[in-house]
């Protein structure tokens, strides 16, 4: 408990100051993992304090996987897109592979990238589909 309340950024008012106002936030992040054991998790009425590293050793470390993602028999990272129902699809996608390849761009020695379950390719192929269809059935019209 005493960690998730020292670590927090919360608003903590606002200051009118004539036509401006002025929001107010607390920030009591940790900048870094050597801040934890110093953090307070007990006091008592004479100023004796009880801290994290008074009663445990802090370890900068991951945490054990919930779920694992797999892509041609290697271990992957997944990300999933999702676009709002008035967005096109395409802006979506391209947007998306442009931001990729920008930030991949920084990278000394990037990861491969795959992009999966692509759904403009499957929306080209029913415009496509629908394109030859309409051309077949104009085709017929004016045939008959």
């Amino acid at each position: 408990m005493a960690i998730a309340l020292r670590n927090r950024d919360i608003p903590a008012g606002k200051i009118d100051v004539g036509r401006e106002e002025i929001l107010v936030r607390t920030v009591g992040e940790y900048r870094n993992t050597g801040e934890i054991p110093a953090t307070i998790v007990r006091t008592n009425a004479p100023g004796d304090v009880v801290r994290i590293k008074d009663i445990a050793t802090v370890v900068d470390t991951f945490e054990d996987p919930s779920t694992y993602s797999r892509l041609d028999a290697h271990p992957a990272v997944s990300l999933s897109i999702l676009k709002e129902k008035d967005f096109d699809t395409h802006a979506v996608v391209s947007a998306t592979r442009s931001v990729v390849s920008e930030h991949l761009s920084g990278i000394a020695n990037p990861p491969d990238v795959k992009y999966i379950n692509d759904l403009t390719i499957l929306i080209d192929d029913s415009m496509g589909v629908l394109k030859n269809n309409a051309l077949i059935g104009l085709l017929m019209v004016v045939i008959a």
